[in-house]
């Protein structure tokens, strides 16, 4: 967290050596744009559309958010078929519902934005209070 309270979640895993320095320093790394056909990203993070090489847009982003926060609330990555939050943790079970809107198969069906998904999360936590 932030002084100002701000959570800050960053993934270095996508950087790729381009080669090794002949002179043994540091390798040289490239953090330019993916070619074509391959597939990059952390595979439990992942959308299907990704993973299976099809187009990717924003929605890939939403998925991996889901498998987050998913994560955040019960300590645990989402794998096969898992149980909801609310099973695993205790959590809010409307929560359940984010979490799974955000990780559905189709990109359609995922929110279309990450200003949807956190609409839905102010909802909720304005009706906790």
């Amino acid at each position: 967290m932030t002084p100002g309270s701000s959570v800050k979640v960053a993934d270095f895993g996508l950087a790729k050596v381009v080669h090794e320095a002949e002179d043994g320093g540091a390798p040289t790394l490239a953090l330019g744009l993916t070619e074509a056909g391959f597939v990059l990203g952390t595979p439990s993070y992942s959308a299907p559309e990704q993973l299976e090489g099809r187009a990717v847009d924003h929605r890939a982003d939403i998925y991996s958010l889901g498998v987050l926060f998913y994560e955040l609330l019960t300590g645990e990555l989402p794998r096969g078929a898992f149980a909801p939050p609310s099973e695993r943790s205790g959590t809010d079970k409307r929560l359940d519902h984010v979490v799974l809107k955000s990780m559905q198969p189709d990109p359609a069906s995922r929110y279309q934005s990450a200003g949807e998904f956190r609409t839905e999360i102010d909802s909720i936590l304005a009706e906790a209070r």
